[in-house]
């Protein structure tokens, strides 16, 4: 009996690794535009950015960080890098089509443990419904990965299209190191649509770094607009902090998004906070976490922006550690 005991101890344990669930790596790479596209240059990247917004809602997926993901969009075996220099369980691919005011939006979900098709649609519809088709891909996915009841997560509101174009550009300005143009590029995207919760997020961001005070009401827009928009959250929690100095609410602010989203910028500003803090071990920790989500190096550049720390404030927040922020489940 003793024998039989250990033999199933022991073939529990060797066998735990491949029954265990495992956290799945979500790898969003930019749609392919169809030749006959006649809209931005940048439409692909921004759907692949959405369903990648949308899939971040769920607390159990990892969404590997646009730059990461975009890294990897072509040359070689991109399934296979994906995977092994990434992490990535899972890859979303697709192609955008935009002509004669009609939209169509394919998507493809693939296992990278097997390199199997899990789910593949395309689906149709006029300009009207392009945001919905966006949408209704993103919970596509979600449901087939989560094998759950339908997902209500999204992208973000639907906006004036004209309006998502010029974002889109003004994105890319921020990505190619032209932040004045993309500042005005933002502006005029508002101008166009003033709903538009991701054009707000990104003006926050370009204000914030030049020391603008209209970053914050462009962050709590953007949060207001879309409010499960985590990193908007994460932004608009920094600067409240900055404006009124509450350490323990900032902190307090951070982890709960940690603790509940698993979102990437609330992790990178928990990161620097234990820096700022004196908190060597936490903010190890947290940098570790941080590059599931950025595998090519978790950006630190946002901790400049943190102002110096009074001890007496720092020695009266009730600090949650890196490891119990991330050590239950979302």
């Amino acid at each position: 009996m003793l024998g039989i005991m250990v033999a199933t101890v022991v073939g529990w344990w060797v066998l735990l690794p491949e029954i265990a669930p495992k956290r799945i790596t979500i790898a969003v790479l930019p749609f392919e535009q169809t030749p006959a596209t006649q809209t931005s240059p940048y439409l692909g990247e921004g759907i692949a950015a959405d369903v990648a917004i949308a899939l971040a809602q769920v607390p159990d997926f990892i969404v590997l960080d646009r730059g990461a993901s975009f890294a990897y969009r072509s040359g070689g075996d991109v399934a296979t890098r994906l995977a092994g220099k990434l992490g990535a369980t899972h890859v979303v691919e697709g192609q955008v089509g935009h002509a004669d005011d009609e939209v169509v939006l394919s998507a493809r979900l693939t296992d990278l443990s097997e390199f199997k098709v899990l789910w593949e649609e395309e689906l149709t519809g006029p300009d009207a419904e392009f945001f919905a088709l966006r949408d209704a891909l993103a919970a596509a996915i979600a449901k087939k990965l989560m094998l759950l009841g339908d997902a209500a997560i999204s992208g973000g509101p639907p906006v004036q299209l004209r309006a998502y174009e010029t974002f889109l550009e003004a994105r890319a300005a921020a990505d190619a190191g032209a932040p004045s143009r993309a500042a005005a590029l933002a502006e005029r995207s508002l101008l166009l649509d003033a709903n538009h919760a991701q054009a707000h997020y990104l003006l926050a961001t370009l204000y914030h770094r030049t020391g603008r005070p209209e970053a914050t009401t462009h962050a709590a827009r953007a949060v207001a607009i879309h409010p499960e928009f985590a990193p908007a959250q994460a932004l608009h929690a920094h600067l409240r902090f900055r404006a009124d100095g509450d350490l323990a609410g900032y902190h307090r602010g951070l982890t709960d998004l940690v603790a509940t989203r698993r979102d990437a910028e609330a992790l990178r500003g928990l990161t620097c906070l234990y820096d700022a803090a004196g908190r060597p071990e936490d903010a190890a920790d947290a940098r570790a976490y941080l590059r599931q989500f950025d595998p090519l190096g978790a950006r630190d550049d946002d901790c400049m922006l943190l102002p110096v720390l009074d001890a007496t404030a720092i020695h009266r927040v009730p600090w949650r550690s890196a490891e119990e922020v991330l050590a239950g489940e979302p």
